[in-house]
Parts: structure tokens; sequence; C-alpha cells
């Protein structure tokens, strides 16, 4: 087995992986919406736009990730080998994501 070799399971668990990362993110994102319309989570109006704007970005930025992770998934099923880029750009893209989580909870006011 050479060192880019890998068996198809692995391909199976990164497509299962890249659905979770368009999902669960998706899921949160109608949560965080749905308190934000009900009133439930207040914040000043100063903090709101900057705040959403970033989860906005990176629930996005999540979701490629995630298309990235199934794209990577089916190359491995169909080719048994690991696509080093396509490893290095869903990786970078998911710590963009994190990155603008980051900056979004720096937003919220301290209460």
């Amino acid at each position: 087995m050479k060192l880019k070799d890998v068996p198809k399971s692995r391909g199976y668990i990164a497509i299962g992986a890249g659905v979770f990362l368009i999902v669960v993110p998706a899921g949160l994102y109608l949560f965080f919406a749905n308190l934000a319309a009900t009133g439930a989570m207040t914040l000043p109006e100063g903090a709101a736009a900057g705040f959403f704007a970033r989860l906005d970005f990176g629930f996005a930025l999540l979701a490629v990730a995630g298309a990235v992770g199934i794209a990577n998934g089916l190359w491995i099923v169909r080719r048994q080998k690991v696509n080093v880029p396509l490893t290095i750009i869903g990786f970078l893209v998911a710590v963009s994501a994190l990155s603008c989580f980051w900056q979004a909870t720096k937003l919220l006011p301290p209460d």
C-alpha cells in the first residue's frame, strides 16, 4: 500500500462528514434565526448587524467545507487515493469558518 492509497471506507466517512457539515450548521442557523425573530435573543442594534453578518458568512463557509469534503470523499471512493489539494482547501475553509464564528462572538455583549 502506497502512502496515498486508502480504503474506500475512508471516502464514505468523508462523504458523511461533508453532509454533516452542511446539515448541522443549517439547523443551527435556523435555530439562531428563530431566536432573533422571536425576540428571545436581544442584541444591541450595532452589534446585531455585525454578529449576524459574520454568522451568515461562517455558516456559508462551513457549507463550502462540507461540499469540499463530499467532493474529496467521492474522489477517494472512486480512485482510492487522497486528493491532497482538496484536503488542504477543505481544512483552510473550515478554519476560516471557525475564525468567523470567533469574530462574531467577540461582538456579543458580555452579559
